[in-house]
């Protein structure tokens, strides 16, 4: 089922989750206080379950086209609340201190290792500028943007993250939703792009469809084919990163042509 399927991607290890559900059913079976049951207990329950059936799937994700955001219906769960208060709430029922310590230290642990660390990610890189992006990624677009309001490109998926985060006159052909799916549904010419060697045919051709004037390709990538021969051309090295351009669209026309004339 794609919701248990996205449950657990969204649990992580599912450690927390799991600790989490644990935390759940104890406060519904023991918890006293009827406002606090509802709030933090009857509430999961009622989100998880709903989250969980098919009927809301096809309803909320299906109908509406929502089904990459569906994961969304989880920010409902009070989960670091529920955890925090129901621990709190068993440590002080246990009878010896040094109990509750161990139960303590045992969510504790539990927090420590049923995460993964965000900075860990490809897609994370040290903080160059005040930006907080590759100054690369600043090269780039400045150079694009130069005398041009607005331009499509299509960069690498290393530089896809950082764009959008500093310039919004560098429109890019794919970017957030094609990294979160991890690329198994995106076109052709993208997962083209992220190979050593991708078929110039293949991803000149997806990218000019998707109005792309500009393709950004790092310099240790090796097309199998000349991008020049389905008139992309070469423009200027920045950074260890070449910049093709589109032959055939309306601003090579008008601002590139005469210059490649000349040359």
């Amino acid at each position: 089922m794609p919701t248990i399927k996205l449950l657990t991607e969204y649990g992580g290890n599912c450690t927390l989750l799991l600790y989490y559900i644990l935390c759940v059913i104890y406060l519904f079976v023991r918890e006293k206080n009827k406002a606090i049951k509802v709030a933090l207990s009857v509430l999961s329950i009622t989100v998880l379950v709903l989250f969980a059936m098919p009927f809301a799937y096809e309803m909320l994700a299906v109908k509406l086209s929502e089904t990459d955001g569906y994961y969304r219906m989880l920010w409902l769960l009070p989960t670091s609340i529920v955890s925090a208060y129901a621990t709190i709430k068993i440590a002080m029922e246990l009878p010896h201190k040094y109990a509750s310590y161990a139960l303590i230290g045992i969510m504790l642990i539990c927090f420590a290792i049923g995460g993964n660390i965000v900075y860990h990610s490809p897609f994370f890189v040290k903080a160059e500028n005040v930006y907080q992006v590759p100054d690369v990624v600043i090269d780039i677009c400045d150079y694009l943007t130069d005398d041009n309001p607005v331009v499509v490109a299509t960069f690498p998926i290393e530089l896809c993250p950082y764009v959008r985060q500093y310039s919004t006159n560098v429109i890019q052909t794919y970017g957030y939703d094609e990294l979160r799916r991890g690329l198994t549904d995106s076109q052709d010419y993208v997962k083209e792009i992220i190979k050593g060697d991708p078929n110039a045919e293949i991803l000149t051709y997806g990218a000019r469809m998707n109005c792309s004037q500009f393709i950004i390709l790092h310099s240790s990538v090796k097309p199998i084919g000349n991008l020049e021969d389905y008139d992309y051309y070469f423009l200027k090295e920045i950074d260890g990163y070449y910049i093709y351009i589109d032959g055939q669209s309306p601003l090579y026309k008008e601002k590139y042509e005469s210059v490649f004339k000349e040359d």
